[in-house]
C-alpha cells in the first residue's frame, strides 16, 4: 500500500514533468516558426508560389494598400534593400 503523501509527491512530480514537456513543445515550436528560411527553401517556396492563382479574386484590403507599398515592404522582409517608404 502506497502513503498518501508519496502518492501526493508523485503527482506533483507527474504534473511538473508535464508541465515542462509542454513549455518546451512550445519553446521548440516557436523556434520552428522563427528560424529564417535558407536561400534554397525561400526560392522553392517563390516558384511555388508563381503557380498559385486567385482567379480573378481580390481581397478588398488589396485596394488600400498601393502596390509599390506592398513590394517594398516584402523586399524587407527578405532583407532585400529598398527606397525609404512608410511601413504597412
Amino acid at each position: 500500500m502506497v502513503a498518501p503523501e508519496d502518492e501526493e509527491l508523485e503527482e506533483e512530480t507527474t504534473a511538473r514533468e508535464l508541465e515542462a514537456s509542454i513549455l518546451r513543445a512550445f519553446r521548440e515550436d516557436e523556434s520552428r516558426r522563427t528560424a529564417p528560411l535558407s536561400p534554397e527553401n525561400a526560392a522553392t517556396i517563390v516558384n511555388a508560389m508563381r503557380g498559385v492563382s486567385f482567379s480573378g479574386y481580390t481581397p478588398e484590403w488589396a485596394d488600400r494598400v498601393p502596390e509599390d507599398l506592398w513590394l517594398d515592404y516584402l523586399r524587407r522582409l527578405r532583407g532585400e534593400a529598398t527606397a525609404a517608404t512608410p511601413r504597412i
